[in-house]
């Protein structure tokens, strides 16, 4: 076994031995990311959404974020992503190794919050992509940092905080399978698809 497949199957160990020390109290809904609830299906680049099924990251660590499409507080199934929500932009993107927004993407923002501000049925979820390069940890948790980023930029422009839903994906679903820098930029982004309460 190489020293890669031995470090993931520790690790694998550890978080089994954790999560079963703490399972004490079923009833509460577990947050963070799932690899294994997400959807197998990448995520086209385009305008086109489909149903997002994946574990939230719960940032404010309130355990508010349940199950997928649930807002904080929300009920199981209250608000899905639509695909018939045409927002201004469905791509924010970042910079190699970085989660800061730069003046173009906040021009994006600003066209996003208007959006939003002129339908307050609208939520968003948002979910956080790398690139290739890096660990799978360490891409998961820039891709969550892209994520917030993005949600901190929409909530300083006005928009409330029960309006989003924030995941990160890291590598796992790339808009382009190149492996050259053009491919790489279109993959360092956040992808927002537009929801609404049911």
């Amino acid at each position: 076994m190489n020293k890669l497949n031995l470090m993931a199957a520790l690790s694998f160990l550890t978080v089994s031995l954790l999560f079963t020390g703490c399972s004490s109290d079923s009833g509460n809904k577990s947050s963070g990311y799932d690899p294994s609830a997400s959807s197998s299906s990448s995520p086209s680049a385009s305008d086109s959404t489909n149903n997002i099924q994946s574990q939230t990251v719960d940032p404010a660590s309130s355990g508010a974020w349940g199950n997928p499409g649930e807002g904080p507080g929300a009920k199981s199934g209250d608000w899905r992503t639509n695909s018939h929500i045409k927002l201004p932009y469905n791509n924010i993107y970042f910079a190699f190794d970085s989660d800061k927004i730069s003046p173009t993407e906040s021009q994006k923002l600003d066209k996003i919050a208007e959006f939003m501000k002129n339908d307050s049925s609208i939520c968003l979820v948002i979910e956080g992509n790398t690139d290739e390069r890096g660990s799978e940890e360490y891409n998961r948790g820039l891709g969550e940092r892209r994520a917030i980023s993005v949600k901190e930029a929409l909530l300083s422009r006005g928009i409330d905080g029960s309006r989003f839903q924030v995941t990160s994906y890291g590598e796992e679903r790339p808009a382009d399978t190149g492996h050259d820098e053009t491919a790489w930029a279109k993959n360092r982004r956040a992808e927002l698809f537009g929801a609404k309460a049911q």
